[in-house]
């Protein structure tokens, strides 16, 4: 049923692994960032810009590709192993809707009037998105090519990240109680004395009911 075998309860909830990947993210992303308020910054001081209202500029292109950059990263973060043409974007729809969403309200705190003093943002151009849209793929497109090349060599050399997730030794045993689904006509799942052991066309036996006279 399950794809993958279940982690250990002994292992923590950040490996190696995953902290890797998320120092390596963090960079890419800080580093997108600055590169977009720098260059933002020469933009608008050949545009004539200068004092505060170069800096209120150079502000709006980094908040607004940090933001892109996160809503479009939030597809390849689904999974630390599949790349997101396999996983496909369309397979999850809601993410998609609260993407979407969360772009609106992007656009809200640039372009509506009375948003712009409590975000201190200003107006962008077309060619400012142009700018901010080449820029949003720059973390998306370095976490895809991390997991097809850095994830296989990682999970090949760390030493925890090649033991098995769960031991033998730590496979619940059979319990011989009844459990809460048996309660409303079901299977417990946790019992599986009868379930594997019993062929295919055996008879269930029935209960022997005595009702009174």
């Amino acid at each position: 049923i399950m794809r993958s075998p279940p982690r250990s309860k002994n292992s923590q909830i950040i490996d190696l692994r995953m902290a890797i990947s998320i120092c390596f993210q963090a960079v890419v992303l800080a580093a997108t960032v600055l590169c977009g308020y720098v260059f933002a910054r020469n933009n608008g001081a050949q545009r004539g810009l200068t004092g505060d209202a170069l800096v209120s500029y150079s502000q709006t292109i980094a908040f607004a590709l940090l933001i892109c950059c996160e809503l479009l990263r939030s597809f390849s973060c689904r999974s630390e192993r599949t790349p997101l043409l396999r996983m496909g974007i369309a397979t999850n729809m809601k993410l998609v809707y609260s993407v979407l969403g969360a772009f609106v309200l992007l656009l809200c705190s640039i372009y509506i009037p009375f948003l712009r003093p409590l975000f201190k943002t200003v107006p962008l151009s077309l060619g400012d998105w142009l700018i901010i849209i080449v820029g949003c793929f720059i973390p998306l497109v370095m976490g895809e090519l991390y997991k097809a090349y850095v994830v296989p060599i990682l999970e090949r050399n760390i030493k925890s990240l090649s033991e098995p997730l769960m031991k033998p030794s730590e496979v619940p045993a059979r319990s011989s109680k009844k459990g809460i689904m048996s309660m409303f006509g079901g299977k417990d799942p946790t019992q599986f004395d009868d379930i594997e052991s019993a062929p295919a066309n055996a008879e269930i036996p029935k209960e022997e009911i005595s009702v009174p006279d």
